[in-house]
C-alpha cells in the first residue's frame, strides 16, 4: 500500500465531506432567507389592503397575537422560545418597515384606496399565518448552519427585491447576525 496514495485519498475524502457540508449550510441558510423574503413579499402585497382599511403600518394587536403563536409553536418544535420570539419580532419589524415605505410612497403620490378584494385579503392573511411554522422550522434547521464562515456575508446581501427598502432586510436578519462567525 502506497502511503502517499492513502494520504491523497484521505485528503480527497475530507475535501468532499467539507464541500458537502458547505453546500448543506448554504442550502439550509438559503431556504431560510428565501422564506423571509417571501414573507416580506406577502406583506408588501397585503399592504394594499391594510392601506385601504386604514390599518397602521405597525399593528400591535396583530403582532402580539403572532408572537403568542410563535411562543407556542417554538415550544412544540424544541426551538428556544426567546430566539423564536426575537426572530419573529424582527420579521414583524421588517414587515412594518415595508408597509410604512409603501404607505409613504402612496401618500406622496396621492394614492387613493385600492380596490377591495376580501377573498384575496383573507388568502394573504392565511398565507402569512401558514408561513409562521414553516419559518420556525427553517430557522431550526438552519440554526446549526449559521456558524459558517461565509454566512455573515450572505445575510447582509439585500435581495434585489428589497433593495429599495434595505432597512427592512437589516431588521429581518438582525437576530441572525450574532449567531454567525466573526461577529464584531
Amino acid at each position: 500500500m502506497n502511503p502517499r496514495k492513502t494520504l491523497l485519498g484521505l485528503v480527497i475524502v475530507i475535501a468532499a465531506i467539507a464541500g458537502l457540508t458547505a453546500r448543506a449550510d448554504a442550502d439550509e441558510v438559503g431556504r431560510l432567507l428565501d422564506l423571509m423574503s417571501k414573507r416580506l413579499g406577502l406583506v408588501a402585497e397585503q399592504a394594499k389592503y391594510t392601506w385601504a382599511n386604514g390599518v397602521p403600518a405597525q399593528d400591535t394587536a396583530d403582532e402580539r397575537r403572532i408572537l403568542r403563536d410563535v411562543a407556542e409553536q417554538a415550544s412544540a418544535q424544541d426551538l428556544p422560545q426567546d430566539l423564536a420570539e426575537n426572530f419573529f419580532g424582527s420579521q414583524i419589524t421588517a414587515a412594518g418597515i415595508v408597509r410604512k415605505s409603501m404607505y409613504d410612497k402612496w401618500e406622496a403620490a396621492g394614492q387613493g384606496s385600492f380596490e377591495s378584494d376580501a377573498d384575496r385579503e383573507a388568502e394573504l392573511n392565511s398565507n402569512l399565518d401558514a408561513m409562521t411554522p414553516v419559518l420556525l422550522d427553517a430557522l431550526k434547521i438552519a440554526l446549526p448552519h449559521l456558524r459558517g464562515k461565509t454566512v455573515r456575508q450572505r445575510l447582509i446581501v439585500v435581495p434585489d427585491r428589497w433593495s429599495g427598502v434595505p432597512e427592512a432586510w437589516d431588521a429581518a436578519i438582525a437576530p441572525l447576525m450574532p449567531l454567525t462567525v466573526g461577529e464584531q
